[in-house]
């Protein structure tokens, strides 16, 4: 069997000609304060106005009315909606000049990549860093906050059995639960076969397996800044369930949540027999080239 292992590494993210915006830097001041020819006609807008959640989505934030002078120097952050600017750093940001200026309207469209936040989300346009914001966008709402992320999966020691841990919003938040029936759990089905030769399965069983534990954890419990200071932002409730009995080399597909706010189905094989020989391909992830070309500032 061969084991994938994934290394990631996290690195700030400083360039020489756009350093990370200083967050105490960022103030609310009025944008005639600073240069009296500021075109008070400037607009933003986002091509959308809400995303499901269950997925990353890409958001088109457009402005019109940005001279080329604030142009040079613009940027547009995605915050949580209500933060206080001053007190965060933003959940990533783009600036204007990468993106293909229309020099007659003074316009210009960056693309976002928008994950589940578990909360509504809005842009912010910015120029330079000691000048206050100029615009806001609308707020982006999320329609299922619930809906699983950060999914993974782990060997529990115990053979046959495959731990599955996720991401989602704490018990209460947002939705009242009920009943057990409602709880987060993972629901699989059970083959036997090779994966992806369904003719060739043979269902065996379904189940579900309601999570085992929620933890989370708070400010105060963080070593230090940035990460308990201008860098946190509530990193919701990490669920953890358990699947067992399963048949070395079977083929299991799941799906991880409560009613309302399920993952997109996946599939993993299961675990090899404990003094099974195993080969491990072992490659590195830096996490800092997203899809939508954002920097991060902490």
């Amino acid at each position: 069997m061969l084991l994938a292992v994934v290394v990631l590494s996290v690195q700030r993210v400083a360039e020489a000609d756009h350093p990370a915006p200083a967050v105490s830097e960022v103030h609310y001041k009025n944008i005639a304060s600073f240069d009296k020819n500021v075109n008070h006609n400037i607009s933003l807008s986002t091509s959308k106005q809400s995303i499901v959640g269950d997925k990353p989505e890409l958001i088109a934030v457009s402005w019109t009315g940005l001279s080329k002078k604030f142009a040079q120097n613009a940027w547009v952050g995605l915050y949580l909606d209500g933060e206080r600017l001053t007190d965060v750093v933003p959940l990533k940001y783009q600036f204007c000049n990468h993106s293909t200026q229309n020099s007659s309207s003074h316009s210009g469209t960056l693309k976002f990549e928008v994950l589940n936040y578990r909360k509504d989300v809005a842009f912010h346009l910015f120029t330079g860093w000691t000048q206050p914001r100029l615009l806001t966008s609308q707020v982006v709402r999320i329609l299922m906050p619930a809906s699983p992320s950060g999914i993974h999966l782990a060997l529990t020691g115990a053979a046959g059995e495959v731990a599955i841990t996720w991401t989602s919003v704490p018990l209460g938040d947002g939705e009242k639960n009920t009943s057990a029936e409602e709880d987060p759990r993972v629901e699989y089905e059970l083959f036997s076969g090779a994966i992806g030769a369904y003719s060739q399965t043979k269902l065996l069983r379904r189940g579900s397996s309601t999570f085992q534990s929620a933890l989370t954890y708070r400010r105060e419990e963080l070593c230090g800044p940035p990460a308990n200071a201008e860098g946190y932002r509530d990193p919701g409730a990490i669920y953890s369930a358990t699947i067992g009995d399963l048949p070395v080399g079977s083929f299991v597909r799941y799906r991880v949540g409560r009613p309302g706010a399920w993952s997109l189905a996946a599939c993993f094989r299961a675990p090899p027999a404990p003094s099974a020989a195993v080969r491990v391909l072992v490659f590195g992830v830096m996490g800092q080239r997203p899809l939508d070309h954002s920097r991060q500032a902490a």
